[in-house]
């Protein structure tokens, strides 16, 4: 999904359960929703794709984040 379809979806999601669009009622909100929901697409998109080497004895170990919710747990203990 491309980030404007994202962006649509975000918002047709909110007209359906609440009768009102997000990015017009509450744009600081919208603007999260979307960066957060972006982020975790990107997490995936790399969590599926990237592997991170280790050493030249271990080789290859996929991230130590398991989901988008935990790697964003590790940058508020930053």
């Amino acid at each position: 999904m491309n980030l404007k379809k994202l962006i649509e979806q975000i918002d047709e999601d909110c007209y359906k359960s609440n009768s009102y669009y997000l990015s017009l009622t509450n744009p600081e909100e919208f603007a999260k929703k979307v960066a957060l929901e972006f982020g975790k697409l990107c997490f995936e998109a790399a969590k599926e794709n990237i592997w991170y080497y280790i050493d030249e004895y271990n080789g290859y170990e996929k991230s130590k984040y398991s989901a988008f919710e935990d790697y964003l747990k590790s940058l508020e203990n930053e």
